[in-house]
């Protein structure tokens, strides 16, 4: 089977170029977690040198559709926020940082391409995951379930490396196609496609294998790097708690009180007519009768919310969450585990993600300032968690602090962060049609967007995938060239940089564009960073005139306030 290349190759890392120079994320490395490689996602396409030198720092970065940045992609993910803040304030550096995240997967996949990761010579990992632990590849509620013990699971995974497994496989498949009677529905999202378990009590067998399952794989993935020596930056886990009520409460068959029944359906009712006092009087007492269901706790912390009542509602919110039995929010025990995890191995460190959002909400309190679904980061929250990891790095002091030239504070970060109107109208538009569907539901405009401006009708042909992201901002580029929005076209140039960060073709455009528009700082900034990856004498001979330039500008700034004097 090898000699006729039957089956997959699961490496990790694949060679990109013939020469062997860089290397890329293997499109095909999701496959070995899902039953189904229909299923399997295809994540970014980050290079990086098969021979890394000494100016370079390299991160890798692992997770769920959170940490590739769902629902914006590209340069609204978190680690591009950071990847242009670290180069920004370490212009002297080169930074490789590698997204191996993937949608739809979890601490399976988290370990298992940290097996491989280390042997890249990481000077960091960076880890974002636990939203998927029952819903994701391969977990205990999934269709792509291959069992309850992650022993078993993980001997799986090792053996679908070897051709007569993947060929015992898609056999297995293909009899199950075969057999299957069922009309399939191809209308369902991945999201419902993946949920086999849609009620997983609080507490319940499967809610603490889902548990258990997290803290063995997450065990194992941080005593790999300690035994390996490479610092690890792991997050702990937010959601939407203020915005989003639970998905599913207990069943009525669950509920012994008649009393909870009688005074919860009185409270809904005060709630129709819009009498909160009562309405809120109604929910205590249903509370107190039965104090696991879901929905009356997020009632609770909704109205002691509006009465600003923070504190209560704070508590009330925490518990209408832990008790969705939709599991698609982590319950608070991963948060703990985390912690944990982090005393045990001393290279690794705690990024207090969710501290970062609480402090940038009101009242402490994450709702939809921040979060646009369940689970998901707006832009304004990915910035805030790539300032989680930016603080979390800093303190650790990997990167020498004598090397920072210019930090860039979070507010100065906001404004100059490369994300293109395209980038935010696509990511609207994908939650928009999320919450078409099921779990959400929601009554709405079926899949439109408006086409009145240049970028609408670009972000419309980016998500009918009639044009690439690339292709997206050339034009965007030429447009704004052509139509005098010279910042807008510099900030292309930028978006481009951090998307294809190994090419220099990215960084000359910059620069030239820059010093076009006498920007000749940042003008020297890029084709310095061109020259270190491709140096020429045309790139050396740009960088002594524009240096000579900004000399001759100090001298004389300095000579006219000589004179004033």
């Amino acid at each position: 089977m090898r000699l006729f290349n039957y089956g997959s190759n699961f490496d990790l890392f694949v060679a990109y170029d013939a020469g062997g120079e860089y290397f890329r994320f293997n499109p095909s490395a999701s496959q070995r977690y899902f039953n189904n490689s229909q299923f399997a996602p295809i994540g970014n396409q980050e290079l990086f040198k098969s021979q890394k030198n000494d100016r370079t720092f390299r991160i890798f970065v692992l997770g769920e559709s959170t940490t590739i940045g769902y629902p914006y992609f590209h340069n609204g993910s978190f680690h591009r926020w950071l990847q242009y803040r670290l180069m920004q304030t370490y212009p002297d550096r080169n930074f490789e940082i590698i997204n191996v995240s993937l949608t739809a997967v979890n601490s399976y996949t988290v370990l298992g391409f940290s097996k491989e990761v280390v042997h890249y010579e990481p000077d960091a990992v960076l880890i974002y995951s636990g939203h998927n632990e029952y819903y994701g590849a391969l977990v205990v509620g999934s269709t792509q379930a291959l069992g309850n013990n992650p022993w078993v699971v993980n001997t799986i995974l090792y053996l679908r490396e070897f051709k007569v497994m993947q060929l015992m496989n898609n056999g297995y498949q293909k009899l199950l196609k075969s057999f299957d009677k069922k009309e399939s529905k191809t209308n369902l999202t991945r999201m419902e496609t993946m949920v086999a378990q849609r009620q997983i009590p609080f507490g319940s067998e499967l809610y603490d294998k889902g548990v258990d399952q997290f803290k063995l794989n997450m065990s194992e993935t941080l005593d790999l790097y300690q035994k390996s020596d490479i610092p690890v930056f792991i997050g702990n886990l937010i959601s939407n708690e203020k915005d989003l009520p639970p998905f599913i409460s207990s069943s009525e068959e669950h509920i012994a009180s008649k009393s909870f029944s009688e005074h919860y359906a009185l409270g809904e009712a005060a709630l129709g007519v819009h009498d909160s006092l009562v309405a809120l009087d109604h929910f205590k007492k249903a509370n107190d009768a039965f104090s696991q269901h879901a929905n009356c706790n997020f009632y609770l912390g909704s109205l002691s919310y509006a009465q600003k009542k923070y504190r209560e509602a704070k508590i009330y919110f925490a518990a209408a969450k832990e008790l969705d039995e939709l599991r698609f929010r982590a319950p608070d025990i991963l948060n703990t585990i985390i912690y944990d995890l982090t005393v045990k191995y001393s290279n690794t460190h705690l990024v207090d993600v969710k501290k970062e959002f609480e402090n940038d909400s009101h009242s402490a309190i994450i709702g939809k300032e921040l979060v646009v679904d369940h689970v998901h980061p707006n832009l304004n929250g990915f910035a805030v968690m790539s300032d989680a990891f930016y603080k979390a790095i800093d303190d650790a002091e990997l990167l020498s602090k004598g090397l920072k030239k210019s930090e860039i504070s979070f507010e100065r970060l906001l404004k100059e962060m490369p994300i293109s109107k395209v980038d935010s109208i696509a990511g609207a538009y994908r939650i928009h049609v999320l919450k078409e569907n099921w779990p959400y539901n929601e009554q709405g405009s079926k899949h439109k967007i408006t086409s009145d401006t240049y970028e609408e009708k670009l972000a419309y042909k980016l998500l009918q995938k009639k044009i690439g992201w690339r292709q997206v901002n050339d034009s965007l580029f030429a447009y704004y060239n052509q139509t005098g929005q010279l910042e807008k076209a510099r900030k292309i140039t930028k978006a481009l940089v951090l998307e294809y960060a190994e090419d220099p073709v990215f960084y000359d455009k910059a620069g030239m564009l820059n010093a076009q528009h006498q920007k000749l700082g940042k003008a020297i900034f890029y084709i310095t960073k061109s020259f270190h990856l491709r140096p020429n004498y045309d790139k050396a001979q740009f960088l002594l005139i524009h240096h000579l330039k900004i000399a001759l500008l100090k001298y004389k700034k300095k000579k006219i306030g000589y004179y004033c004097q």
